[in-house]
């Protein structure tokens, strides 16, 4: 049986994996810790911010409750990357480019937020 228990942003003290795109999550780096129980043990897993955004997007859009990166990539690919000029010749993640989160995230604010968690800058109220 799986149970929910915690999920927060955190700050990174040591490395780990982004657990959409596999790519480090380096200490100073802000990320997602989302925390199950099943069967007793308790599992820890972890998100780039914005991995965890797009992941939250593809959920709302498709209505799955439940995904990997692979399911992730699938759909920002389909979605987003199919219609950029420079697909041909791109080298980077879906995970990890700007024109990607522009296109699924679509609030101003949280777009701003996760821009403000990657390049360590404090939020002003």
């Amino acid at each position: 049986m799986l149970d929910f228990m915690d999920r927060r942003q955190r700050k990174a003290i040591r490395t780990h994996i982004c657990r959409f795109c596999g790519c480090n999550i380096t200490p100073g780096q802000e990320y997602i810790r989302t925390c199950w129980s099943k069967n007793g043990r308790v599992l820890a897993l972890h998100a780039h911010v914005r991995c965890d955004a797009l992941s939250i997007a593809y959920g709302q859009d498709t209505k799955q409750k439940e995904c990997s990166g692979i399911d992730v990539e699938a759909w920002i690919r389909g979605t987003v990357c199919f219609q950029c000029a420079e697909q041909a010749q791109c080298k980077v993640s879906p995970f990890h480019c700007q024109n990607v989160l522009d296109a699924t995230i679509t609030d101003v604010c949280v777009r701003r937020a996760i821009n403000e968690a990657e390049h360590g800058q404090e939020r002003a109220y």
